[in-house]
Parts: C-alpha cells; sequence; structure tokens
C-alpha cells in the first residue's frame, strides 16, 4: 500500500468518526476497505482512536470549549510531533479529497468572529499521530522474511505437509503466502494473529493474511482468543468469520462448506468474499451450519463436534488421516480418527444409538435401519435367510446368501468392547490372547447375529482427493478358548451385496484370521456380518479386530 494511499485512507476515516463523511467517501472507503493492508491500517487507526480516548477520558483535569482543557494532551501531541519532525525522512504525499455533492447557492451570512475549539486542534493531532503510526507500519511493520510478511508459524505436525515449492514443512518454521498440501497426519498453525489452527489429512489451503486462510479442501478446527477476534477461514462457497470461539470448517470438493461451533460464536456467509455477502448466520455453540444449492443458501444442521481432531493426537493412535480410516471409531460416532466414544453403542435392531448395555435375546423391529446420527454409516440389520435374501442397504442392495439364524440377536455393535456387568465383560476384549478395543488396537465387537453397512461415498467425500483401495481386518472369537470351544459362528464381508469374503467354523478353528477386500472406485456399500452357523449364537463374541479403509 503506498503511502499517498494511507494518508487518503486516514482522511477519510477521521471525517467518518466526525460524521464529516459524505456517500461519495463513504463508498470510496468501502472500496478501499477491500484490500488485506488497508484492512490492516484501518485498524491501526481504530486502536489509536481508541487508546487516546481512553487517555481523555482518565484526565478528568482536562478542559475545552465544554468544559474540558485538552491543553496538556495536545501539547504533549505537539512536542511528540516536533522531535518526529526533525528526524523524519521527505515524503512526497497527493491529496485525497472526498468527491463533493453539489452546493447550494451562496448566501450571505454576518460578518462573526471564528472561534477555533481546542478540541478541533485535538483532532488534528490525533490524525497526524495516526499517520504517523501507519507510517511506521510502512517502515516497521510486522515481521517479515525475505519472502514477505510473516503469516503464521508451524507449532507442531505428524505425516506429510508441503508448502508452494514442494518442500517440506518443519516445526517451527515461519509461513507467508504459501499453498500448503498435508497428504498425510495433522498440522498444528499458530496464525499470526494469535488463533490456532489444527487441519487434517486429506486438506489444501492457502495462508492470506494474519487473521485469514483459504480452505480448498479438508477439514480444520481452532481455538480464537479474544485478540483475535475476526479470525477468518474462506471457502469456495462460504466464509466463516470468528467472534472469539472455538469452531470446526469442513470444505468438500464439490465447493459444498460445514461449520460447526464448539464454544462462543461465528458468521457463516454466503460466498467467499467476507466482506460482501447477500445471506449469512451466526452459529453459537452447539450449532452447526452448512451451504446448499450450490453455495447459493444456508443451512442448520446438527451440530457434530466428534467430526474433528481438536487436539494433536498421541503417535500411538491407529488411524491416521490421509492413511488408513479406522472403522471402529466411525462405529462410535467418531470421524474415523479417533474422535469417536467407546459408550455409544448401536442396536442393531433399531438402529438407535444408547450408552446402555443390554444382553438380552431380542428380535429386530425392522428389516433394516437407517443410522441418521452417523453420517458414515448406511444402517444396521439382523441377518436372517431363513425368510429369503437379507437387505443390506437403503439404495436396496441384498444379501441372497445369508444363512437361517431364526432372527433374533443378543448384543449391540460397539466401539470396542461394550461395558456391563462384570461378568459379561471379562475377558470379552481377547482374541487370540490379544487384548483388542484400544486407540491402538481398535476392534468392532459384533456378537452373532449383527450386520452393519458403510457409506462409501460419504466416507470418499470426508476424505477428498484420496481413493479408498482396501477393507482390511483381523476377525475372531473373543473369550478364553475352553468358554466357547465347539460351537459355530460365521463372519462375512459384502460389497454393494456381493459377498467378497467368508469364514465359517467352529470358535478354535476361528480364533484370528485375516480379512483384505479390494474396493474399486465405483464402490458404494460395505457391509460387515456376523451370524451363528450352528442354529445356536450362545458365546458367538464376534470381533472385527484393527478394522480399516486403506487410502491411497
Amino acid at each position: 500500500m503506498e503511502r499517498k494511499d494511507l494518508y487518503c485512507l486516514v482522511e477519510l476515516v477521521m471525517l467518518k468518526l466526525d460524521d464529516n463523511l459524505n456517500e461519495a467517501g463513504c463508498r470510496e472507503l468501502n472500496k478501499m476497505l477491500r484490500e488485506p493492508q488497508a484492512r490492516q491500517a484501518y485498524l491501526e487507526v481504530m486502536d489509536i482512536c481508541g487508546v487516546l480516548k481512553q487517555d481523555t477520558r482518565a484526565d478528568s483535569h482536562l478542559k475545552d470549549d465544554a468544559g474540558i482543557d485538552f491543553e496538556p494532551a495536545v501539547d504533549g501531541w505537539w512536542e511528540a510531533l516536533a522531535r518526529y519532525e526533525r528526524t523524519a525522512p521527505i515524503v512526497e504525499t497527493q491529496s485525497c479529497e472526498q468527491k463533493k455533492a453539489p452546493q447550494p447557492p451562496a448566501t450571505c451570512v454576518s460578518n462573526t468572529e471564528r472561534t477555533i475549539s481546542k478540541l478541533a486542534i485535538w483532532v488534528a493531532g490525533v490524525s497526524t499521530a495516526v499517520l504517523i503510526a501507519l507510517m511506521a507500519l510502512v517502515f516497521f511493520g510486522p515481521a517479515t522474511d525475505e519472502n514477505g510478511e510473516i503469516l503464521a508459524t508451524v507449532h507442531n505436525h505428524s505425516g506429510r505437509a508441503y508448502d508452494t515449492n514442494g518442500d517440506s514443512l518443519r516445526l517451527g518454521q515461519q509461513l507467508t503466502k504459501e499453498w500448503v498440501n498435508l497428504e498425510e497426519g495433522y498440522l498444528n498453525l499458530e496464525m499470526q494473529c494469535g488463533a490456532s489452527v489444527l487441519v487434517q489429512a486429506p486438506a489444501s489451503f492457502e495462508l492470506e493474511e494474519p487473521s485469514q486462510l483459504f480452505l480448498h479442501t479438508g477439514r480444520l478446527s481452532s481455538i480464537v482468543s479474544k485478540k483475535a477476534t475476526g479470525f477468518t477461514v474462506r471457502t469456495r462457497n462460504a466464509t466463516v468469520v470468528d467472534y472469539g470461539t472455538e469452531f470446526g470448517v469442513i470444505a468438500y470438493e464439490d465447493g459444498e462448506a460445514e461449520a460447526h461451533v464448539f464454544k462462543g460464536e461465528v458468521s457463516l456467509r454466503v460466498g467467499s468474499d467476507p466482506h460482501d455477502f447477500e445471506r449469512y448466520m451466526n452459529l453459537k455453540g452447539g450449532q452447526a451450519g452448512k451451504t446448499v444449492s450450490g453455495g447459493r443458501s444456508l443451512k442448520s444442521v446438527r451440530a457434530q463436534p466428534n467430526l474433528f481432531v481438536r487436539s494433536l493426537p498421541l503417535e500411538t493412535r491407529f488411524a491416521l488421516p490421509g492413511r488408513k480410516i479406522d472403522l471402529a471409531d466411525i462405529v462410535g460416532g467418531g470421524n474415523g480418527f479417533g474422535t469417536g466414544q467407546q459408550d455409544i453403542v448401536i442396536d442393531p435392531g433399531t438402529g438407535g444409538l444408547t450408552g446402555q448395555y443390554k444382553f438380552k435375546n431380542r428380535e429386530p423391529s425392522v428389516d433394516y435401519s437407517p443410522v441418521p446420527e452417523l453420517s458414515l454409516v448406511d444402517g444396521v440389520f439382523v441377518p436372517d435367510g431363513g425368510t429369503g435374501p437379507v437387505l443390506v442397504s437403503q439404495q436396496e442392495h441384498i444379501f441372497e446368501n445369508a444363512p437361517d439364524t431364526g432372527g433374533t440377536y443378543f448384543q449391540n455393535i460397539s466401539n470396542g468392547f461394550e461395558l456391563g456387568t462384570e461378568g459379561y465383560y471379562q475377558r470379552r476384549d481377547i482374541v487370540a490372547g490379544v487384548k483388542y478395543g484400544t486407540e491402538s488396537e481398535p476392534a468392532i465387537s459384533m456378537h452373532s447375529n449383527a450386520g452393519i453397512t458403510f457409506d462409501l461415498d460419504a466416507i470418499r467425500r470426508s476424505v477428498p482427493g484420496k481413493k479408498l483401495s482396501r477393507f482390511t481386518s483381523l476377525y475372531g472369537i473373543a473369550g478364553l478358548p475352553h468358554e466357547t470351544k465347539g460351537a459355530r459362528a460365521a463372519f462375512y464381508v459384502l460389497v454393494d451385496g456381493e459377498q467378497k469374503f467368508k469364514a465359517e467354523g467352529k470358535h478354535e478353528d476361528l480364533a484370528k484370521g485375516n480379512i483384505s477386500v479390494a474396493l474399486e472406485d465405483d464402490d458404494q456399500f460395505l457391509t460387515l456380518i456376523t451370524c451363528d452357523a450352528d442354529g445356536n449364537k450362545g458365546n458367538d463374541w464376534c470381533v472385527f479386530a484393527l478394522p480399516a479403509i486403506e487410502l491411497e
């Protein structure tokens, strides 16, 4: 921003503060404030005016024509300005004049003595001080490196992140205007304005200003202190402006975006321009909104804080953004990267979520139940081929070769192992001598008879730019061998209703096995099923251990 433009901006702002800015001047000021440097200069103006206003309130002995004496303050300002004038470099400037409105014809007025209020002198001093501050901003402004102004610092990261030149980011690196690609893991940035940002792979974003970034695809969470209020996240179809809060943003490949507020308040605005927008909604803690109709409108949605990683995870976590999705975490209401819970389970007979265990023989209420609370799960069911083909998706895919199970189930589907009485829980997390159901060794517990279908298209949308290449898992019967000896069970894996894997046998023969099923780009649904194989589901503590979708 050139110095003459700084003078012009200050003149317009001071006129605005004095209520003397006409309509043409307002248009000119709004036009100037579209530039990032002009907005920074505007903030400097307001900061100085705010400080001076506080100073004059504190000095109760000052008076002007209305009883306030500003003389000491004015003398101090002029003394400081005189010192600066003696040492300041010569600067050529041009006057910035408002476009004047038509003036009425001149009229004769009486010749009265003109008085100059000391308050007007004080305003002139403030204006000059503002100019000095803005010139200091030009000469001694924000920290920069050889590539420009520093916008953010890499506070922490795990995985693979690259800057505009394709170089790997490193801890403590100071970033200027950069295009950052996070291919794997997490990236924690400290913005120059004071906001903390945690980005989850895969993601692509640009740093634009000390308090603004453009999220092209991916998701992030942010903690914004009071001093960083106004931190802005732009996307293709929406802009999120913070009012001092904690929030998360998702930018999808198709341009749609979501904002979820954990605490405080944000403004969600249509379009990528934070200053020029037609529609907006203010969201408070526990609320969320999204763009619809190609970004032309906004809609309130259910807040889902578990869609976002809000602190840098431990290295021992099983899933890694950009590389591997944890399906057990999705069962627990998470985003596949460790945000799920083990105290929320899915009833396969109703599709409802519950935090209470229920070990009891039951019959399903319907053939197939959607799970609306879990955006990455299509639905659940109780398999029983005795009455015909089994429905395994909302798109009416069917499982032709389902066994006759009698149509009853005993336990809920859970992330890890559903907590209940000590007798039921004891040793139910042990498969072939290994303890599962932890962050580093996750598992889906599915006592027969139960089925769950994952929505592959929804999962693809959550990891933009990545290919779902393969489903992998271990399978086995939990508990000690002598407890389940002789009983029989079966495991199935389906893709769009087509059987891709089956393992059936006695419990001792199903101690632990491997599953690997390739996924194609047009596959829609992945279904996991456990069944009794002998008409008796007693002790069929079936487990899918380390269940994952591999990413490329």
